[in-house]
């Protein structure tokens, strides 16, 4: 399933942003993932992250599965 999404990433990155949800024990391999592929993230649904990403173009926010549900990106 990891290589699946750093194939998805690699594909679509440029094109446009990228929520990963993700379990809590999943996030240090999303993590190492994203840090291999030299791509920009953030992780977390807080205020400053949102207000974040509401400028990129590209890029990749973490949500965890329990903070996600509910949580209005805007990119």
């Amino acid at each position: 399933m990891l290589a699946t999404l750093a194939d998805d990433i690699g594909r679509t990155y440029d094109e446009r942003p990228i929520v990963v949800v993700h379990d809590d024990h999943q996030e240090g391999e999303v993590v190492e993932i994203l840090k291999h592929g030299q791509w920009r993230y953030t992780r977390g649904a807080n205020e400053e992250v949102m207000a974040t990403i509401r400028h990129w173009s590209y890029g990749v926010l973490l949500l965890r599965s329990s903070h996600s549900r509910g949580i209005d990106t805007r990119f």
